[in-house]
């Protein structure tokens, strides 16, 4: 293995052992003090841009991710943390922004920040369940990992959706009430757009790789501890969601200054999905069905997306019956024996 060696490692140790030298093609890219003695450094590799976190302690490497951090070092972190993360996992990400989310670490390059994420999800949230986009195909009602129910057709219908070039608008999963997206998130290689159901208080989030807009989005619902999705990097999205939160103090009064749906934006981005309705001719007869009025509220709110009817159909004359029968007589005599 060939050296590379470089005096910014100088007060880092190894097994007891002094680093005097990396990897070729990888270079120190910075060092952060963390918390309580902790620190992290930044690598880089030159060719991929590949990413990768050293952990020390004192200076003495720790490990090479914070999840397989020492339990004493990993609880010193979490502790140190706390009003981090605390605010951000218990409001903004799973509802309303919380009035204590007043301490951001914007000095942390995003790798370490993801990796802090993921311990404390890992250590301080529910277990999220991931499946696959295709269990939602057959259109059957959904019942999350928390009890919250999302109803027939629901999600295979969210799937569908699609970024255009103007506001994302879409039928929420829960209500069937028309949303528009509150803000995006710059995830680096993918997109996050969060969306908030005020008649449910549901927030949940649909991602997108950034250069992969017309695959199926994975939806993330946080308070349901549910993700749907069939990326490769699906863990990581919601470490990553809650590191960008963690990094951007704006957030809160982004989203109190979002603008939500309004009677103009009605049909943006979803033309070729208006459904359509045969009329029925309505009748006097003393056997009709009467209406249902026993259904669920999610079932008897009506969907946003317009029911426009076809042409009307044009009745069936009895005095063209009466003529058809005539000619049939004249050519088609009974035969006499």
């Amino acid at each position: 293995m060939t050296s590379h060696s470089t005096p910014s490692l100088s007060n880092i140790t190894l097994q007891g052992e002094a680093v005097t030298q990396l990897y070729p093609g990888w270079d120190m890219t910075s060092r952060h003090d963390v918390a309580a003695g902790l620190s992290v450094v930044l690598f880089t590799e030159t060719q991929s841009n590949r990413e990768a976190c050293w952990w020390l302690l004192s200076g003495a490497y720790q490990s090479s991710h914070a999840l397989t951090l020492p339990a004493e070092a990993q609880q010193t972190l979490l502790t140190a943390l706390e009003p981090l993360f605390r605010p951000l996992s218990d409001g903004v990400l799973s509802g309303s922004p919380h009035a204590d989310a007043t301490f951001f670490r914007r000095d942390l390059p995003i790798a370490a920040l993801r990796e802090l994420a993921s311990v404390w999800l890992d250590q301080h949230a529910e277990h999220t369940v991931h499946i696959p986009s295709g269990h939602a195909d057959n259109g059957e009602a959904l019942t999350c990992p928390n009890g919250d129910l999302i109803p027939e057709g629901r999600v295979s219908t969210l799937l569908q959706t699609r970024l255009n070039a103007g506001a994302l608008i879409l039928t929420s999963p829960f209500s069937g009430a028309p949303l528009r997206a509150q803000i995006s998130l710059d995830l680096i290689s993918h997109t996050a757009y969060r969306f908030h159901d005020t008649d449910d208080g549901r927030v949940f989030y649909l991602i997108w790789p950034v250069n992969e807009t017309s695959e199926r989005p994975s939806f993330y619902y946080p308070r349901g501890r549910l993700l749907i999705s069939d990326s490769p990097l699906a863990a990581l999205l919601p470490d990553w969601i809650l590191a960008w939160f963690a990094q951007n103090p704006d957030h809160s009064a982004a989203i109190a200054q979002a603008r939500p749906f309004l009677a103009e934006d009605f049909g943006v981005g979803r033309a070729s999905t208006v459904r359509f309705q045969t009329q029925t001719i309505q009748t006097t007869s003393p056997h009709a069905e009467r209406p249902d009025t026993h259904r669920s509220p999610a079932q008897s709110r009506p969907d946003f997306l317009p029911v426009l009817p076809l042409p009307p159909v044009t009745p069936h004359k009895q005095t063209d019956d009466n003529f058809f029968q005539r000619l049939k007589k004249r050519l088609f005599r009974p035969k006499t024996l």
